[in-house]
């Protein structure tokens, strides 16, 4: 092998590197983007489920005030 075949085999190395480098990084961008995705889906649905107990706790108290309970008509 002559140095000019050399010299363009270490740059086309390089390049493959520099494209690993970039890919692997992407891939980085990708699982931290996902991270986030996560974590706000399981905020949103903890809070939907917290709404959702608190107006169950509304409607047996408005329920219980009108003289009823729930399952078993008047008290």
């Amino acid at each position: 092998m002559d140095i000019k075949t050399l010299e363009e085999e270490y740059k086309a190395l390089l390049s493959d590197r520099a494209g690993e480098i970039e890919y692997l990084e992407s891939l980085q961008k990708q699982i931290k983007q996902l991270k986030v995705n996560v974590v706000n889906s399981f905020s949103l649905h903890f809070a939907e489920i917290r709404v959702s107990y608190l107006l169950d706790e509304m409607v047996v108290k408005e329920v219980a005030k009108a003289g009823f309970s729930l399952g078993r008509g008047l008290k």
